[in-house]
Formats: structure tokens, C-alpha cells, sequence
């Protein structure tokens, strides 16, 4: 069965319809050139080509298709992306797809959407560096004046969306020829639009960025000779989303307007009112994209809401502040270029300093939801803009008050408490990299102060001591794995001991916390030796699994968390392999053989398939239990024979006896993830009507 097969199905008595969503799928996989190469079919064949042209006559023919036949639509889909992405392969046949999308920008919408979306999809693929010849044969000034019409009719959203995009590909197909500073598009009719900063020319400007940043390069302003088109009486008669919109694309560095700078079109929103909500709006799209503008607008944007936070900092606006820095509380701003924040930071370090240490610490609610806002801010702007010695600094503040709090009833200072502590974790990342001894000493920090507390506010513990490794790279991790490991197997120690009234709320931050605590820590090199500290925490959390307690048997059907875990308990086992009897081990209250043979048990007397949604978990089991074969297979532990008896057992039955044989899929796609090979096979097999259905009888 082959791609072959499918092409000639439509002369087959293949009637019904074939599967859409494997179809599309294998246009994106011809349009993806890892794909192609490894599929290596030679579709200069007169096979293929005859296929191709059979198909593509039959629609070019009968140009008055207005209802096409499902199925031969699905086949002029592969065509079309066939001939796009090999087009030295069929060189007569580009004509005929030419031919057929002048006549469907008149009659036929149904094959006019397919053939713009594998124009848009091939270009996307091709990368912003590679010649698409085929983009200037379809978009002659006829064929963009057509589209352009289409567009305005504003019917089709989806179709809206396509032609802008060819527009956009076009754009940058000529800017990149030509090397030019700016964007050309005064051969498309879509200019005025962007003249005139109507929803065309927006929709356009915002795609034209999108299109550049999925292409890793800066984006080219459109250059405008004129003065920017609106007058402040049009921006007073336009919505806030409207004049969020075109603030935001020129932001964006999308359009320039010769005879018009960044403070004559500051000047022009100042007039039409709410400029401060405007600008906050604009800040939050940014950082809710997690990109940093580049436009020549953008520090006028900043600095003027940086004036306005400024001052109800100043003065104790709470009221006014909250709608200027609510937004930024739910997202971390990217590191912006150095200096960005200069008139906003001193006042923030002085509030900062008060609020931990001065007049604002009294435990009355708005004077603690006043802080939290703050402390929020500050998490967000948080940022390499910020000398070292600066965040050394703020730690040292930040510690200080959350050991103050942690000392209290947290109930009252819950939302601070967890601000707090996500501030410190974000402050040291950016110092964590040059140092990770910094990064430990942080979650060393947590761990004590979590030992000591029993409320339920662990879970802020856990997430914040996964952001801190999530800074770390693998090499330093390794190099201190014994500390890191004692830490986090203390703190899981500790999670699991601590009780609360509400069971649900129990159960469910337990499981948070595993799950954030525990694929750092099973994930840790198997080589490295185990502490006997380390080892008395591994002991009791694992123990605990092998209980009755709800808990223990609600984390045990979690197929992540055995997983993680049984990574974590061959870990132990390599690391104590031919040593001897630690004190801690000897303090088992069954034997010792007993205990881990119940432990394994415990981890494998389910269906370890389930592991296989996770390729980390199956990396490392599979490595881990390679490692420990090879150990006792070159010489035996009796201590672990029965253990690693039953690992073998279950392991062998649910992976096959080459489980540790690690088999590279050679059919998959490094790109995209994609067998093309499977896709086209499932499409023959899954086909409608290729079942024989027995009607006779129940």
C-alpha cells in the first residue's frame, strides 16, 4: 500500500469519503522536507505524474464544479501540496493548479479554501530564507485584486485569515529578495487598508508579525510616506479595543509613518482620553505573548504607565493602582533590555523595603491585599534589568518577611505568603545562573521553613521549588544531586505526614505535590550515591506507598507517579548494590528482602503499558533497569534477587524481553513527529466503505 494506491483510489471504487483528518495530516507531512526525505519516493515517475495530471484534468476541465465529489476533493488536496513542494518533478502541471485558482477565486469557494491553505501551509514550511517559486505565478495583480475583493466581503473568517497570510508571504518572499530596511506593499491593494489602519490593514500588520516572529527574524516595518491617519476626533469615536489594536501593531514595529513620530501619535491618544488603561492594555498583550517590543512607540507606552503607577505609589492610590497592575499578576514579563524599568525600579525597591519591614505590615485585609498586589508587580517585572546586587538585596528582604509570616496564622496572609514566595523563587532563577549553589540554598530555605508548618500551604512550597530547578541545567543538578536529593526527599517526607480536615483538599494537594516534587528528584542521575539521610527519607515515603492509607493507594493508581517512583526505587537499588547494611536499613521493621520485595510489588502490580504515554518515564526506567540487570548480572546482590525477579517479571511481560534494547523509530519525522508511512497505511485501512458488513442475520 502506498501514496500511489490512495492517488488512484478515486478510480477504484473507492466511493466513500477518506478519513479528513489523516488527509491533512499527510499534506502537512509532503509539505515538512524531513518528511519527504526519509519517504525517498521517486514522484518524477510517470506513474505519479500521470496520477497527478488524471486528477488535476478532471477539475480544470469541468471548471463549473460547483459541488465537488468529496472524495476526488480529497485527492486534489495531495495533489496540490504533491506538485507544490515538487515542483521540478511536475513542471507542466503548475499551470493547471494556476489555472484552477483563478477560476475558483470566482465560483467555487470549497476548492479556493484548499488550494490557499497549502499555499499558506507550504510557504510557512518553506522558512523565510527558501525561493517559492510558485508564490508569484499565483499572486499576479489580477489574482491579488480578486482575493483582495474577497477579502473585504468579510464572509469567510477562515478564508480572511488565508489570504492575508498570502499576502504577508508575499511581502517577505520580496523584502527578502530585495534586502530592503522596510516592507514594499505597494504592489498589493491591500495598501490602503494599511494607510488608513482599517481592520484590513490590522488584521494584515498583525499577521505580517506573526508570520516574522515564527520565523525567528526581526520584523520590517511597512514604510507609509504620509502622516499617521487618524485624527484625535476618529480616536475619540473608536473603541478601547480598537485603539488598543493600533497601538499594539505599531508596537509592533509593523508600520512606520514618515511624517509622523512616536510623540505626535502619543500626543493624538492623550486627547481621546484613557490613555493610561490603553497603554496597560497594550503592556499586557506584550507580556501575555512573552515577547519584548521593538517598535519606537513602545518606551513612550511604558514610560507612561510607569508615570501612572509611579505616582499612586507615591500618593497611596490603591483604588487607581489595582487596573493598572492587576493585569500583570497572572503573567511573568520576559527579561526586558536593560534599563527599561529605570524610573519604575527605585520606587518599587522603596516600596518593597516598607511593606516587608515598615508601617504596611500591620495584618489588617486591604493593607495585606495592597501588598500582595504590589508584590505581584513586582514578580513580573522582576527581570535580568536588575543588577545583581540589586535581587541580592530583595532575597535578603523577601526571606525576612516570609519567615515573619510563616511564624503566623497563614490563614489571614495566605494570598502575601504565596506572592511572596513566588517573588523570591523568581529572583533567585535570574540569580541561579551563574551560581546554583544560590538555587540551593533557596530550597533549602523552603525546606525548613515548610518542615515547620502545618497548614496547607505546602503546595506553594512544591511549585515554587519546581521553578527553581526548572532554572538549573542537568550538569549542575548532577554536580550536587546528593544535596538536591536529601532536600527534595525531605520535603516529600514532610508533605505526606501532614494532615487536614478537609480530605478532598488533602487528596488533591498531596498529588500536586508529588507531582511537582517528583520528577526532579527520580530523574536524578542513578550513578551518584545516597546519603544515609537520604536513604531514611527514601525508606519512609516508600514505606508510606505500601500502606492502607487512602492517600498512598490513590498516588499508587497514578500511572505518572508510579512511574516517577519506580524510576526512584531502581535509583536506590543501583546506588546500594554489594553495600552494606546501613543502620537505617537495619531499623526496617520486616526484613529487609521482605520490605523491598513489597515495595516493588507495590509499584508493579499494575499495568505498566500505561507508561508508555510518557516518553521521560520510559527513557529512564528503561536505562535504570539496563543499569541494575547489567549490576547483577555480573555480580549478584542476593539481597535483591527476589526484587529484581519480579521487576523482570512484570517488565518483560508488559514491554517484551527487549525492553532494554532501546529501538529508534527510523519512520518518524524529527521535525514533526510524523510517520508518513503509518499515515498513509491507516488512511487505506480506515477508508469508508472498505469494511465488508454482514447484513444477513442479528
Amino acid at each position: 500500500m502506498s501514496l500511489l494506491d490512495i492517488l488512484r483510489s478515486g478510480d477504484e471504487g473507492f466511493h466513500e469519503n477518506l478519513d479528513d483528518t489523516l488527509i491533512s495530516k499527510l499534506c502537512y507531512c509532503l509539505a515538512c522536507p524531513s518528511c519527504n526525505k526519509i519517504l525517498s519516493l521517486d514522484f518524477s515517475s510517470s506513474d505519479f505524474v500521470d496520477s497527478v495530471e488524471h486528477i488535476l484534468t478532471y477539475f480544470v476541465s469541468d471548471s463549473q464544479i460547483v459541488q465537488p465529489d468529496d472524495h476526488r476533493l480529497s485527492l486534489l488536496k495531495i495533489v496540490v501540496y504533491l506538485v507544490l513542494t515538487h515542483v521540478e518533478c511536475f513542471p507542466e502541471m503548475m499551470s493547471r493548479i494556476q489555472e484552477l485558482f483563478i477560476q475558483s477565486s470566482n465560483n467555487n469557494e470549497r476548492i479556493l479554501l484548499l488550494l490557499l491553505e497549502a499555499i499558506v501551509c507550504c510557504c510557512n514550511k518553506a522558512g523565510p530564507s527558501t525561493d517559492v517559486d510558485f508564490l508569484d505565478a499565483f499572486c499576479t495583480p489580477l489574482a491579488c485584486e480578486r482575493l483582495y475583493m474577497q477579502l473585504r466581503r468579510r464572509t469567510n473568517h477562515y478564508k480572511r485569515i488565508l489570504i492575508t497570510s498570502l499576502f504577508c508571504h508575499l511581502t517577505l518572499r520580496h523584502q527578502n529578495s530585495s534586502n530592503s530596511k522596510y516592507n514594499e506593499i505597494d504592489f498589493l491593494p491591500i495598501r490602503n487598508s494599511c494607510m488608513n489602519m482599517d481592520e484590513d490593514g490590522r488584521l494584515f500588520l498583525r499577521t505580517l508579525h506573526k508570520i516574522s516572529s515564527g520565523f525567528h527574524t526581526p520584523t520590517v516595518p511597512v514604510l507609509i510616506d504620509s502622516e499617521f491617519p487618524l485624527t484625535s476626533e476618529d480616536l475619540r469615536k473608536m473603541s478601547l479595543e480598537d485603539k488598543v489594536d493600533i497601538l499594539d501593531i505599531m508596537c509592533m514595529n509593523s508600520i512606520e509613518f514618515t511624517k509622523s513620530g512616536p510623540s505626535d501619535v502619543i500626543h493624538l491618544f492623550k486627547s481621546s482620553g484613557n490613555l493610561s488603561v490603553i497603554c496597560t492594555k497594550v503592556i499586557r498583550n506584550y507580556f501575555g505573548r512573552r515577547t519584548c517590543a521593538a517598535g519606537p512607540l513602545w518606551p513612550f507606552i511604558l514610560e507612561l504607565w510607569s508615570k501612572s503607577v509611579s505616582e499612586c505609589l507615591t500618593f497611596s492610590r490603591a483604588s487607581e493602582l489595582y487596573p493598572l497592575i492587576e493585569p500583570f499578576c497572572r503573567n511573568r514579563i520576559p527579561d526586558l533590555p536593560s534599563g527599561s524599568l529605570d524610573s519604575l525600579t527605585p520606587l518599587l525597591c522603596d516600596f518593597l523595603r516598607e511593606s516587608v519591614r515598615g508601617a504596611y505590615c500591620q495584618l489588617h485585609e486591604e493593607a495585606c491585599r495592597y501588598r500582595t498586589w504590589v508584590i505581584s508587580t513586582l514578580t513580573a517585572f522582576v527581570s535580568d534589568s536588575l543588577c545583581l546586587a540589586k535581587l541580592t538585596e530583595w532575597n535578603s528582604e523577601l526571606r525576612f518577611r516570609i519567615k515573619t509570616l510563616s511564624l503566623q496564622n497563614l490563614s489571614a496572609v495566605c494570598n502575601e505568603f504565596k506572592s511572596l514566595l513566588v517573588l523570591s523563587t523568581r529572583v533567585c532563577t535570574l540569580l541561579t545562573s551563574t551560581d546554583f549553589s544560590i538555587a540551593l540554598a533557596h530550597i533549602q530555605f523552603m525546606v525548613d521553613i515548610a518542615w515547620g508548618l502545618a497548614d496547607p500551604v505546602l503546595i506553594y512550597f512544591a511549585e515554587c521549588i519546581q521553578e527553581t530547578l526548572c532554572s538549573a541545567s542537568d550538569d549542575q543538578k548532577c554536580q550536587f544531586a546528593d544535596d538536591l536529593r536529601r532536600l527534595l526527599l525531605r520535603f516529600l517526607s514532610r508533605s505526606l505526614k501532614i494532615k487536614y480536615e478537609d480530605e478532598d483538599e488533602l487528596e488533591n494537594d498531596k498529588i500536586q505535590q508529588i507531582r511537582a516534587i517528583l520528577p526532579n528528584l527520580a530523574l536524578l542521575e542513578p550513578v551518584s550515591e545516597w546519603s544515609d539521610v537520604s536513604t531514611s527519607y527514601f525508606i519512609s515515603i516508600a514505606s508510606f506507598l505500601t500502606s492502607e492509607d487512602a492517600i498512598a493507594s490513590k498516588l499508587k493508581e497514578l500511572s505518572d507517579v508510579r512511574g516517577l517512583m519506580l524510576c526512584l526505587l531502581i535509583t536506590w537499588m543501583i546506588s546500594r548494590f554489594h553495600k552494606s547494611v546501613s543502620g537505617v536499613e537495619a531499623q526496617i521493621p520486616c526484613h529487609f528482602n521482605d520490605w523491598l520485595l513489597n515495595v516493588t510489588t507495590a509499584l508493579t502490580d499494575y499495568e505498566l503499558t500505561e507508561f508508555m504515554d510518557s516518553y521521560k518515564i520510559m527513557y529512564n526506567l528503561r536505562n535504570r533497569f539496563r543499569l541494575l540487570k547489567e549490576l547483577f548480572d555480573t555480580d549478584p546482590d542476593e539481597r535483591f534477587q527476589p526484587s529484581l525477579v519480579r521487576l523482570y517479571q512484570r517488565i518483560t511481560e508488559s514491554f517484551g524481553a527487549d525492553f532494554c534494547i532501546e529501538e529508534a523509530d527510523s519512520n518518524k519525522c524529527p521535525s514533526c513527529g510524523e510517520s508518513m508511512t503509518e499515515i498513509i497505511e491507516n488512511i487505506l485501512i480506515t477508508r469508508s466503505g472498505s469494511m465488508t458488513v454482514d447484513c444477513v442475520g442479528g
